[in-house]
């Protein structure tokens, strides 16, 4: 089995959508799958479970500025502080090089329930670390 090393992430967000690799320095999808026991009688003593529902984190640090047509301004307008619908699409992968089996787009649309405006730390680059939920499915696509 070959190795990876993560060295160009591409990360795209947003409508149109628009890369914003340039300006992340670390995206993880989490995807989660509940668990339901199905344990009965006939299990001879032991545990048997189905798949449920699946949940989804998308976890991702930001170096960003506040150009006005930029990755912060995408963010509130896309928010419901910012008048927009909530949400907003993503699309990951490892590397930059295009779709393939090799290199699969993640693709979902996240819930966006945490922002962070305002001035940080003296002396700190501008970005944040969130975490939103996703909502509706995930879907991995290997096809350009």
């Amino acid at each position: 089995m070959a190795k990876q090393v993560v060295t160009v992430g591409y990360v795209r967000l947003g409508s149109g959508p628009t890369d914003y690799s340039a300006q992340i320095a670390n995206a993880t999808l989490t995807l989660n799958i509940e668990e339901g026991d199905t344990t009965n009688y006939a299990s001879g003593g032991w545990k048997e479970r189905l798949p449920g529902l699946i949940d989804g984190q998308l976890a991702i640090t930001f170096k960003q500025d506040t150009d006005l047509s930029g990755l912060e301004a995408a963010i509130w307008n896309a928010s419901a502080a910012g008048g927009g619908a909530g949400t907003i699409a993503f699309y990951l992968r490892a590397t930059s090089a295009a779709i393939s089996a090799t290199n699969p787009e993640y693709q979902g649309t996240a819930l966006i329930t945490q922002l962070m405006v305002g001035p940080r730390q003296l002396g700190q680059v501008l970005g944040q670390d969130i975490t939103w939920p996703t909502t509706g499915a995930v879907v991995r696509d290997i096809v350009a």
